[in-house]
């Protein structure tokens, strides 16, 4: 299990807030090493960084509050990140549903990129098509029965997340 939360501190050099994920150490523990364990607690610690980066993104678009209101805001977040934690942990069964687990990992990964500064879409030169790929796709050029085609892939989430285009 791992405890993490959001937090907010207050940089005085800087003169601005910054809200960040941190884990509490002294709550989390394990009684397991197996990979599918550790990777669910991975994504719940995501979900705790999913909630700082939406916070900092209120924090950007609003650099005037008073920080009565940044408090109140980091509440009303952090309400949220137990919701969802539940939430996560509900549907997956603390990850022994596997279609579950990955279906939330592919959502926590998503949510996470909407606050990342790297552009998430790939746009295939040739034909125009574009996909959102929560992470980097791999490129393959195909030549078959006197045909070429492009294949953006991903294999991930127990899935396999492809844009292909024929040349």
């Amino acid at each position: 299990m791992i405890n993490s939360n959001i937090d907010l501190e207050y940089d005085s050099l800087e003169k601005k807030y910054h809200a960040y994920a941190a884990q509490n150490n002294l709550r989390s523990w394990t009684k397991s090493t197996s990979s599918n364990a550790l990777k669910h607690e991975q994504y719940h610690f995501n979900i705790s960084e999913f909630h700082a980066r939406k916070l900092n993104n209120f924090i950007k678009n609003h650099p005037k509050l008073s920080s009565d209101k940044y408090y109140e805001k980091l509440y009303e977040l952090r309400n949220e990140l137990y919701e969802m934690q539940d939430e996560y942990d509900d549907d997956s069964d603390h990850s022994l549903i596997d279609d579950q687990q990955s279906l939330w990992e592919y959502r926590i990964d998503s949510l996470l990129s909407e606050y990342s500064s790297e552009n998430r879409i790939t746009i295939d030169p040739f034909s125009y098509g574009s996909v959102f790929f929560p992470s980097d796709p791999t490129l393959s050029v195909f030549l078959e029965n006197q045909a070429a085609y492009r294949a953006y892939v991903l294999g991930k989430y127990g899935l396999k997340l492809q844009l292909s285009s024929f040349m």
